[in-house]
């Protein structure tokens, strides 16, 4: 792994720097034990300064202790709420997995092992 305090380009890494207007709308979660909520409250700020959409949802002081990649962990309620809400953000299991990055087929999958909203899975 690389040492990004050592990094001589790391500021071109600062998401920040480069919102603007015209920024698509964004869809962010953060766990409470995530090491990235300042970096991550940072940008959801200037999102909002720059009348971006955001759609932000922080888990700060639950106790949940949900890391970075929480979302990876379907059996956890908070993954399988945020799983439901980005559906409604992205409309399609087809947009969600792309943005998710995994297929299409495996959102669906979760869909229903999970007993989450099923109404558009045939989008």
């Amino acid at each position: 792994m690389r040492d990004l305090e050592s990094f001589d380009r790391v500021e071109e890494l600062s998401i920040p720097k480069y919102v603007t207007s015209d920024f698509p709308p964004t869809f962010i979660t953060v766990g409470d034990a995530d090491t990235l909520e300042p970096q991550s409250i940072e940008l959801i700020q200037v999102l909002e300064e720059n009348g971006v959409d955001v759609d932000a949802h922080l888990f700060t002081g639950t106790g949940a202790n949900l890391g970075h990649d929480f979302m990876m962990d379907l059996d956890t309620e908070p993954a399988q709420q945020i799983l439901e809400k980005a559906l409604v953000q992205f409309k399609t299991t087809r947009e969600l997995a792309r943005q998710l990055g995994i297929s299409q087929p495996t959102v669906v999958r979760k869909l229903k092992k999970y007993a989450l909203s099923l109404r558009l899975i045939h989008s």
